[in-house]
Protein backbone atom coordinates (compact mmCIF):
# COMPACT_ATOMS: atom_id res chain seq x y z
CA UNK A 1 0.00 0.00 0.00
CA UNK A 2 2.77 2.37 0.63
CA UNK A 3 4.53 1.63 -2.54
CA UNK A 4 1.29 2.56 -3.88
CA UNK A 5 1.05 5.65 -2.32
CA UNK A 6 4.42 6.83 -3.03
CA UNK A 7 3.48 6.30 -7.21
CA UNK A 8 0.21 8.54 -6.70
CA UNK A 9 1.60 10.98 -5.19
CA UNK A 10 4.26 11.27 -8.35
CA UNK A 11 1.15 11.48 -10.65
CA UNK A 12 0.37 15.10 -11.52
CA UNK A 13 -3.31 15.82 -12.02
CA UNK A 14 -3.94 16.94 -15.85
CA UNK A 15 -7.15 18.69 -17.76
CA UNK A 16 -9.29 16.97 -20.63
CA UNK A 17 -6.54 17.93 -22.92
CA UNK A 18 -3.65 16.24 -20.87
CA UNK A 19 -2.09 19.39 -19.65
CA UNK A 20 -0.23 18.86 -16.30
CA UNK A 21 -2.85 21.48 -13.59
CA UNK A 22 -1.48 23.81 -11.19
CA UNK A 23 -3.14 24.04 -7.93
CA UNK A 24 -2.97 27.45 -6.66
CA UNK A 25 -4.01 27.71 -2.76
CA UNK A 26 -5.60 30.75 -1.49
CA UNK A 27 -5.69 29.49 2.55
CA UNK A 28 -6.75 33.04 3.42
CA UNK A 29 -10.32 32.45 1.60
CA UNK A 30 -10.06 28.85 1.16
CA UNK A 31 -10.20 28.83 -2.43
CA UNK A 32 -7.99 26.48 -4.59
CA UNK A 33 -6.96 27.84 -8.20
CA UNK A 34 -6.43 25.26 -11.15
CA UNK A 35 -4.14 27.08 -13.36
CA UNK A 36 -3.24 25.24 -16.80
CA UNK A 37 -0.31 26.51 -19.76
CA UNK A 38 -2.70 27.05 -22.78
CA UNK A 39 -3.04 29.18 -26.12
CA UNK A 40 -5.89 31.10 -27.40
CA UNK A 41 -6.59 33.92 -29.76
CA UNK A 42 -6.69 37.36 -28.33
CA UNK A 43 -9.64 39.90 -29.51
CA UNK A 44 -7.21 40.81 -32.51
CA UNK A 45 -6.70 37.56 -33.38
CA UNK A 46 -2.86 36.93 -32.36
CA UNK A 47 -2.01 34.00 -30.61
CA UNK A 48 -0.90 34.20 -26.62
CA UNK A 49 0.22 31.24 -24.71
CA UNK A 50 0.22 31.59 -21.03
CA UNK A 51 -1.29 30.19 -17.38
CA UNK A 52 -5.31 29.81 -17.93
CA UNK A 53 -7.85 29.62 -15.04
CA UNK A 54 -9.92 26.78 -15.55
CA UNK A 55 -11.73 25.71 -11.91
CA UNK A 56 -11.82 26.89 -9.03
CA UNK A 57 -12.11 24.84 -5.40
CA UNK A 58 -13.88 26.18 -2.21
CA UNK A 59 -12.10 24.81 0.32
CA UNK A 60 -13.19 27.02 3.47
CA UNK A 61 -14.36 24.76 5.95
CA UNK A 62 -17.14 27.90 7.22
CA UNK A 63 -19.78 29.35 5.44
CA UNK A 64 -18.70 33.35 4.83
CA UNK A 65 -18.14 35.87 2.40
CA UNK A 66 -15.50 35.18 0.01
CA UNK A 67 -12.73 37.25 -1.98
CA UNK A 68 -11.61 35.62 -5.10
CA UNK A 69 -8.07 36.82 -5.66
CA UNK A 70 -7.47 35.61 -9.42
CA UNK A 71 -3.32 34.88 -8.94
CA UNK A 72 -1.02 36.99 -10.80
CA UNK A 73 0.30 35.73 -13.53
CA UNK A 74 -3.20 33.81 -14.91
CA UNK A 75 -3.82 35.24 -18.34
CA UNK A 76 -7.80 34.03 -18.90
CA UNK A 77 -10.44 33.01 -16.87
CA UNK A 78 -11.81 30.13 -18.82
CA UNK A 79 -15.59 29.81 -19.36
CA UNK A 80 -17.78 29.27 -16.60
CA UNK A 81 -15.19 28.91 -13.97
CA UNK A 82 -17.11 30.91 -11.09
CA UNK A 83 -20.78 30.32 -12.88
CA UNK A 84 -23.29 29.93 -10.10
CA UNK A 85 -20.99 30.57 -6.91
CA UNK A 86 -22.84 31.83 -4.08
CA UNK A 87 -19.76 32.51 -2.08
CA UNK A 88 -17.58 34.98 -3.74
CA UNK A 89 -18.73 38.88 -3.03
CA UNK A 90 -15.59 40.52 -4.80
CA UNK A 91 -13.02 39.64 -7.54
CA UNK A 92 -9.95 40.76 -7.51
CA UNK A 93 -8.29 40.58 -11.25
CA UNK A 94 -4.42 41.57 -12.35
CA UNK A 95 -2.97 43.34 -14.75
CA UNK A 96 -2.04 39.99 -15.96
CA UNK A 97 -5.28 38.89 -17.11
CA UNK A 98 -6.37 39.43 -21.08
CA UNK A 99 -9.52 37.94 -20.95
CA UNK A 100 -12.91 36.98 -19.01
CA UNK A 101 -14.28 33.83 -20.66
CA UNK A 102 -18.36 33.38 -21.66
CA UNK A 103 -20.18 33.12 -18.73
CA UNK A 104 -17.48 33.20 -16.17
CA UNK A 105 -19.18 35.32 -13.58
CA UNK A 106 -22.64 34.01 -14.62
CA UNK A 107 -24.90 33.87 -11.71
CA UNK A 108 -23.30 34.83 -8.79
CA UNK A 109 -25.62 36.60 -7.24
CA UNK A 110 -23.56 37.69 -4.19
CA UNK A 111 -20.74 39.44 -6.10
CA UNK A 112 -20.87 43.16 -5.66
CA UNK A 113 -17.26 44.17 -6.38
CA UNK A 114 -15.47 43.42 -9.17
CA UNK A 115 -11.83 45.51 -8.58
CA UNK A 116 -9.56 45.19 -11.99
CA UNK A 117 -6.09 46.50 -11.39
CA UNK A 118 -3.76 49.56 -12.89
CA UNK A 119 -2.35 48.55 -15.85
CA UNK A 120 -4.48 46.06 -16.93
CA UNK A 121 -4.22 43.92 -20.14
CA UNK A 122 -7.25 43.50 -20.39
CA UNK A 123 -8.74 43.13 -23.92
CA UNK A 124 -11.99 41.35 -24.16
CA UNK A 125 -14.94 40.91 -21.42
CA UNK A 126 -17.02 37.49 -22.93
CA UNK A 127 -20.82 36.71 -23.26
CA UNK A 128 -23.05 36.76 -20.80
CA UNK A 129 -19.68 37.03 -18.33
CA UNK A 130 -21.11 39.07 -15.56
CA UNK A 131 -24.94 38.13 -16.24
CA UNK A 132 -27.12 38.67 -13.29
CA UNK A 133 -24.46 39.41 -10.65
CA UNK A 134 -25.13 42.25 -8.08
CA UNK A 135 -21.96 44.35 -9.23
CA UNK A 136 -22.59 47.64 -8.21
CA UNK A 137 -19.38 49.18 -10.43
CA UNK A 138 -17.13 48.86 -12.12
CA UNK A 139 -13.89 50.64 -14.01
CA UNK A 140 -13.31 49.39 -17.37
CA UNK A 141 -9.47 49.81 -18.48
CA UNK A 142 -8.33 51.41 -21.14
CA UNK A 143 -6.91 48.03 -22.94
CA UNK A 144 -10.13 46.85 -23.24
CA UNK A 145 -11.93 46.23 -27.02
CA UNK A 146 -14.55 44.07 -26.76
CA UNK A 147 -17.56 43.86 -24.28
CA UNK A 148 -19.45 41.03 -25.37
CA UNK A 149 -23.03 39.79 -25.84
CA UNK A 150 -25.06 40.05 -22.46
CA UNK A 151 -21.34 40.70 -20.47
CA UNK A 152 -23.77 42.91 -17.77
CA UNK A 153 -27.15 41.94 -18.89
CA UNK A 154 -29.27 42.42 -15.91
CA UNK A 155 -27.20 43.59 -13.50
CA UNK A 156 -29.80 45.71 -11.52
CA UNK A 157 -27.45 47.00 -8.80
CA UNK A 158 -25.16 48.03 -11.38
CA UNK A 159 -25.18 51.88 -11.59
CA UNK A 160 -21.43 52.89 -12.44
CA UNK A 161 -19.43 52.23 -14.92
CA UNK A 162 -16.59 54.09 -16.13
CA UNK A 163 -13.98 53.91 -18.81
CA UNK A 164 -10.63 54.75 -18.07
CA UNK A 165 -9.23 57.61 -20.35
CA UNK A 166 -7.87 56.61 -23.56
CA UNK A 167 -9.74 54.19 -24.54
CA UNK A 168 -9.27 51.59 -27.38
CA UNK A 169 -12.73 50.21 -27.19
CA UNK A 170 -13.89 49.18 -30.68
CA UNK A 171 -17.68 47.29 -29.85
CA UNK A 172 -19.99 47.21 -27.24
CA UNK A 173 -21.92 43.71 -28.55
CA UNK A 174 -25.61 42.96 -28.65
CA UNK A 175 -27.29 43.01 -24.86
CA UNK A 176 -24.11 44.49 -23.28
CA UNK A 177 -25.95 46.40 -20.54
CA UNK A 178 -29.55 46.07 -20.91
CA UNK A 179 -31.32 45.68 -18.19
CA UNK A 180 -28.93 47.05 -15.47
CA UNK A 181 -28.96 49.89 -13.41
CA UNK A 182 -26.35 52.20 -15.23
CA UNK A 183 -27.16 55.87 -14.67
CA UNK A 184 -25.13 57.27 -17.02
CA UNK A 185 -21.95 56.41 -19.23
CA UNK A 186 -19.03 57.97 -21.55
CA UNK A 187 -18.81 56.12 -24.77
CA UNK A 188 -14.95 56.51 -25.59
CA UNK A 189 -14.03 58.30 -29.03
CA UNK A 190 -12.68 54.56 -30.04
CA UNK A 191 -16.12 53.35 -30.37
CA UNK A 192 -17.11 51.86 -33.46
CA UNK A 193 -20.46 50.12 -32.95
CA UNK A 194 -22.93 49.94 -30.57
CA UNK A 195 -24.96 46.39 -31.19
CA UNK A 196 -28.76 45.37 -30.89
CA UNK A 197 -30.22 46.53 -27.38
CA UNK A 198 -27.29 46.96 -25.57
CA UNK A 199 -28.65 49.35 -23.31
CA UNK A 200 -31.97 48.56 -23.77
CA UNK A 201 -34.28 48.69 -20.89
CA UNK A 202 -31.54 50.74 -18.30
CA UNK A 203 -35.01 52.55 -17.52
CA UNK A 204 -32.20 54.55 -14.83
CA UNK A 205 -29.95 56.03 -17.60
CA UNK A 206 -30.01 59.35 -17.92
CA UNK A 207 -27.21 60.67 -19.38
CA UNK A 208 -25.50 59.35 -22.20
CA UNK A 209 -21.80 61.54 -23.71
CA UNK A 210 -20.50 60.33 -26.68
CA UNK A 211 -16.35 61.73 -26.67
CA UNK A 212 -15.37 64.20 -28.83
CA UNK A 213 -13.43 62.72 -31.61
CA UNK A 214 -15.66 59.98 -32.00
CA UNK A 215 -15.33 57.40 -34.68
CA UNK A 216 -18.98 55.81 -34.27
CA UNK A 217 -20.32 54.15 -37.42
CA UNK A 218 -23.46 52.50 -36.00
CA UNK A 219 -26.39 52.70 -33.46
CA UNK A 220 -27.52 49.31 -33.71
CA UNK A 221 -31.64 47.99 -33.49
CA UNK A 222 -33.13 48.96 -30.34
CA UNK A 223 -29.60 49.77 -28.42
CA UNK A 224 -31.45 52.45 -26.19
CA UNK A 225 -34.97 51.76 -26.44
CA UNK A 226 -36.78 51.64 -23.57
CA UNK A 227 -33.86 53.87 -21.36
CA UNK A 228 -34.23 56.57 -18.81
CA UNK A 229 -31.85 59.03 -21.64
CA UNK A 230 -32.74 62.71 -21.76
CA UNK A 231 -30.43 64.13 -24.69
CA UNK A 232 -27.90 62.88 -26.91
CA UNK A 233 -25.59 64.29 -29.00
CA UNK A 234 -25.11 62.00 -32.57
CA UNK A 235 -21.30 62.60 -34.04
CA UNK A 236 -20.40 63.67 -37.71
CA UNK A 237 -18.73 59.72 -38.31
CA UNK A 238 -22.04 58.01 -37.38
CA UNK A 239 -23.13 56.36 -40.55
CA UNK A 240 -26.27 54.54 -39.29
CA UNK A 241 -29.25 54.77 -36.91
CA UNK A 242 -30.75 51.48 -37.23
CA UNK A 243 -34.51 50.63 -36.19
CA UNK A 244 -36.26 51.36 -32.86
CA UNK A 245 -32.55 52.43 -31.91
CA UNK A 246 -34.13 54.83 -29.36
CA UNK A 247 -38.00 53.44 -29.21
CA UNK A 248 -40.26 54.06 -26.04
CA UNK A 249 -37.20 56.92 -24.72
CA UNK A 250 -40.45 58.63 -22.81
CA UNK A 251 -37.46 61.80 -21.24
CA UNK A 252 -36.21 62.39 -24.22
CA UNK A 253 -36.02 65.71 -25.13
CA UNK A 254 -32.90 66.69 -27.15
CA UNK A 255 -31.61 64.99 -30.13
CA UNK A 256 -28.78 67.07 -31.90
CA UNK A 257 -27.13 65.26 -35.20
CA UNK A 258 -23.38 66.32 -35.56
CA UNK A 259 -23.50 64.58 -39.44
CA UNK A 260 -25.11 65.20 -42.53
CA UNK A 261 -25.03 62.14 -44.30
CA UNK A 262 -26.23 59.57 -40.97
CA UNK A 263 -28.74 57.48 -42.88
CA UNK A 264 -31.71 57.26 -39.89
CA UNK A 265 -34.50 54.34 -39.84
CA UNK A 266 -37.99 55.76 -40.17
CA UNK A 267 -38.91 54.17 -36.28
CA UNK A 268 -35.78 54.67 -34.98
CA UNK A 269 -37.01 57.18 -32.76
CA UNK A 270 -40.44 55.54 -32.02
CA UNK A 271 -43.23 57.37 -29.44
CA UNK A 272 -40.27 59.09 -28.00
CA UNK A 273 -43.24 61.30 -26.92
CA UNK A 274 -41.33 64.34 -25.15
CA UNK A 275 -39.04 65.30 -28.77
CA UNK A 276 -40.27 68.87 -29.35
CA UNK A 277 -42.98 69.28 -32.00
CA UNK A 278 -43.69 71.30 -34.95
CA UNK A 279 -46.76 71.09 -37.45
CA UNK A 280 -48.22 67.58 -35.29
CA UNK A 281 -44.94 66.19 -36.02
CA UNK A 282 -41.44 65.38 -33.68
CA UNK A 283 -38.22 66.57 -34.55
CA UNK A 284 -34.47 66.29 -33.89
CA UNK A 285 -31.93 68.80 -34.85
CA UNK A 286 -28.89 69.46 -36.89
CA UNK A 287 -25.43 71.27 -35.46
CA UNK A 288 -26.49 73.89 -36.81
CA UNK A 289 -29.86 74.31 -35.07
CA UNK A 290 -32.30 73.32 -38.29
CA UNK A 291 -35.45 70.54 -37.58
CA UNK A 292 -35.58 67.63 -39.09
CA UNK A 293 -39.10 66.14 -38.87
CA UNK A 294 -39.45 62.38 -38.18
CA UNK A 295 -42.66 60.02 -39.34
CA UNK A 296 -45.70 60.50 -37.05
CA UNK A 297 -46.54 57.06 -34.80
CA UNK A 298 -49.29 56.40 -36.75
CA UNK A 299 -47.16 56.22 -40.30
CA UNK A 300 -45.06 53.65 -38.86
CA UNK A 301 -46.62 50.15 -38.84
CA UNK A 302 -43.99 47.76 -36.96
CA UNK A 303 -43.92 48.69 -32.77
CA UNK A 304 -40.63 48.07 -30.82
CA UNK A 305 -40.59 44.11 -30.45
CA UNK A 306 -40.42 42.45 -27.40
CA UNK A 307 -36.82 41.93 -25.95
CA UNK A 308 -35.98 38.23 -25.59
CA UNK A 309 -33.99 37.90 -22.31
CA UNK A 310 -32.49 34.35 -23.65
CA UNK A 311 -34.95 32.37 -20.53
CA UNK A 312 -38.11 32.09 -19.27
CA UNK A 313 -37.51 34.04 -16.16
CA UNK A 314 -39.26 36.76 -14.03
CA UNK A 315 -37.35 39.92 -14.39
Amino acid sequence: MGIIKKIKDKIKPTDEQGRPIEKIVDRENGLIYHVVEREFYDAQGKLKKGKSLIKVEDNSREKKALIAKIPDGVIYIDEGVFCNNQGIVKVEVPASVCGIGEQAFYECKELRQVEIEKGSNLDVIGKDAFCFSKIESIVLPSSLRYINGGAFVACRNLKQVEIEEGSQLKKIDERAFAGSGIEKIKLPASLEDLGKSAFRSCKDLKQVEIEEGSQLKKIDKMAFAESGIEKIKLPASLEYVRSCAFALCERLEQVVLEGTTTTIARDAFYKCESLPKTDGRRFIETAEGRGISLPKDEEITNEAPKFDWGGSRDY
